[in-house]
């Protein structure tokens, strides 16, 4: 899977929201600011004001200074069901049904009512150990379309556990996470990669958190606990020693894995830079976790590419017209001055000094042959774009894309479910007569689903134009 930029924005506290930007590196922090919300905008972990949300991100993305507008979105934990199951080692093609038909006779909502996503997080002789997350539309639905109001593409939908549970150092063991903030606590059970149990408290008191977990360490005795792991801006080490006391495990701290932050800021906004350390794969992907429905990934893909090509074009035509308008000025006033030097020549003899002029005419009149045949031969990318968004079948996608507009070669991206949508996708591209030169690397083919591939061909009518020098 390729690795995307993107913004993390946290609403693991309904109280807060927190942003956060890494380098390309994934190494460095680049940007981070936490906003208080009003308390209209979001009630009982649900989204109440769309709009009152979309215009405070729209504000953040402004202060902040971000370009960049690929966003994962971390939800309340509040709102999700979470669940292990153990299911026979099917084929990837059927396990997606069973783990559905399954799922849904233990959560208490109707298949149409609900987003649900898995991943396999375990493997045993003959059968598998699958992690499932379910949410309600209408609850998600809230967060996801005051990102997409406020002109941001989501990319990623997950939990503050799945954040957290990233920075267990535990294979098969099992480890217990309290992380505190603004009021809350969230405790959750894992064995590896399994989220075995989560839960989250609103305290008062320090002995509140202690109860709960010793009650959940209680009814979950089938899982061996080796591991405290603790954090957040308001974990103590007073809560930590309590910890230690209660269960007789000495805690260990999260600790930072990025530079550019301090060890407290670190803390305030550890769900939100553990998100940026994953790629946000599409739901199909069975390796991750994405409450983003399939449709609406591909959606705000579509939507990107073409802002992204309405931007590009926008930008390509205004140099041409200056570039144009600058040329026209120029000869223009040349034209004139070599007029004014013919009539003064009345020997037809011309003085070097106003040879040079005469030669700085021809040259501008080259220029502006130049430019006035790039004007007609000039292509925008969104055709190009159209032509190849017309070839693509159902269940190939495109990710990114290079496109080099003075050579006409084109470099595509992408995921195509599988092999034969690959290889119908070329032919189709090879059929266009616009097109010439398809390839892609045997090395594309190589699985016979969920291909990760890379396309390269020439566009025919950029390829071809010859400007003369």
């Amino acid at each position: 899977m390729l690795k995307k930029s993107f913004v993390s924005i946290s609403f693991a506290s309904p109280k807060k929201i927190q942003v956060v930007k890494l380098t390309s590196s994934k190494k460095s922090v680049q940007k981070y600011i936490s906003v208080d919300l009003p308390e209209s905008v979001i009630q009982n972990l649900r989204v109440k004001d769309v709009d009152a949300l979309a215009k405070i991100l729209k504000e953040i993305w402004k202060k902040v200074g971000l370009k960049e507008k690929s966003v994962g979105i971390v939800i309340p934990e509040s709102l999700t069901y979470t669940k292990l199951l153990k299911l026979p080692n099917l084929p990837s093609s059927e396990l997606d049904e069973a783990v559905r038909w399954q799922a849904f006779e233990y959560l208490p909502h109707s298949p149409q009512d609900l987003i649900l996503d898995w991943k396999i997080v375990g493997k045993d002789e003959g059968e598998v150990t699958v992690l499932i997350v379910a949410i309600l539309k209408e609850d998600l639905g809230g967060y996801v379309k005051s990102a997409h109001l406020a002109g941001l593409y989501p990319l990623v939908v997950e939990t503050p556990s799945l954040s957290l549970i990233r920075f267990s150092d535990s294979k098969e063991t099992g480890t217990i996470f309290v992380y505190e903030s603004f009021g809350e606590v969230i405790i959750l059970i894992s064995k590896g990669q399994s989220i075995i149990a989560s839960s989250v408290v609103n305290i008062e008191a320090v002995e509140e958190a202690i109860i709960v977990v010793n009650q959940m360490i209680k009814h979950y005795s089938q899982v061996s606990i080796e591991q405290i792991v603790v954090g957040g801006p308001k974990m103590s080490q007073v809560i930590a020693n309590k910890l230690k006391g209660s269960i007789g495990k000495e805690p260990v701290w999260i600790k930072p894995n990025v530079t550019g932050i301090d060890a407290n800021s670190f803390q305030e906004y550890i769900i939100a830079i553990s998100q940026q350390l994953k790629d946000p794969a599409e739901p199909s992907d069975e390796t991750t976790v994405n409450l983003l429905p399939p449709e609406l990934v591909k959606k705000y893909q579509r939507e990107k590419i073409k802002h992204q090509i309405w931007s590009l074009s926008l930008f390509v035509t205004l140099v041409v017209w200056i570039l144009f308008f600058t040329t026209l000025g120029v000869y223009m006033f040349m034209g004139m001055e070599a007029k004014s030097l013919k009539g003064e020549d009345v020997l037809n003899q011309i003085p070097p000094e106003k040879a040079e002029y005469i030669a700085q005419i021809e040259e501008i009149n080259k220029v502006s042959n130049k430019v006035l045949a790039i004007t007609k031969a000039q292509v925008y990318p969104e055709a190009i774009f159209n032509s190849i968004n017309g070839a693509l079948p159902q269940g190939v996608s495109i990710l990114r894309y290079r496109l080099n507009m003075e050579t006409g070669v084109i470099e595509v991206i992408g995921i195509s479910s599988s092999r034969q949508l690959l290889i119908d996708f070329k032919e189709r591209l090879e059929e266009n007569v616009d097109f010439s030169l398809v390839h892609i690397p045997i090395s594309s083919f190589e699985k016979e689903s969920n291909l990760d591939y890379v396309a390269s061909f020439s566009y025919l009518p950029k390829a071809d134009v010859k400007i003369k020098r």
